[in-house]
């Protein structure tokens, strides 16, 4: 089962994830094994696949207005992060790495944290807690 991106909040726990018949998670952005410099962010690369131990928080942030490039999202490594991506699905995100042009980290499902890669150019606005 493939789980498509997060489509907009569903209560105060965000999205479900959609069914399409693979069993990988979602990707977006160039693989996690290539590498195109030397950017790096957190932890050694086996920390980053620890989804964290408790849910995000139960509200939604107003929409902030901030820049986003790896700079200014490696603020929020492993904190809570409200994420709206430019095609208009909003979710809770814990990014655990930022890379040359994509961010790796969790999406809360509203029961369970599952890894998804996005591309910074893929999202509009976060804010992180």
């Amino acid at each position: 089962m493939t789980l498509t991106p997060p489509s907009g909040p569903q209560g105060h726990h965000g999205p479900m994830p959609q069914p399409h018949g693979h069993h990988e998670p979602p990707h977006f952005g160039p693989p996690p094994h290539e590498h195109h410099g030397p950017l790096h962010f957190g932890p050694p690369f086996h920390v980053h696949h620890i989804p964290p131990l408790l849910p995000p928080p139960i509200f939604i942030p107003t929409f902030p207005v901030f820049f986003v490039n790896p700079s200014s999202i490696s603020n929020c490594l492993f904190r809570n992060t409200y994420v709206w991506l430019t095609n208009g699905n909003q979710f809770w995100f814990f990014p655990t790495n930022v890379g040359f042009g994509t961010v790796t980290g969790f999406w809360w499902t509203g029961s369970v944290w599952l890894i998804i890669v996005l591309g910074l150019n893929e999202i509009r606005s976060f804010s992180c807690f």
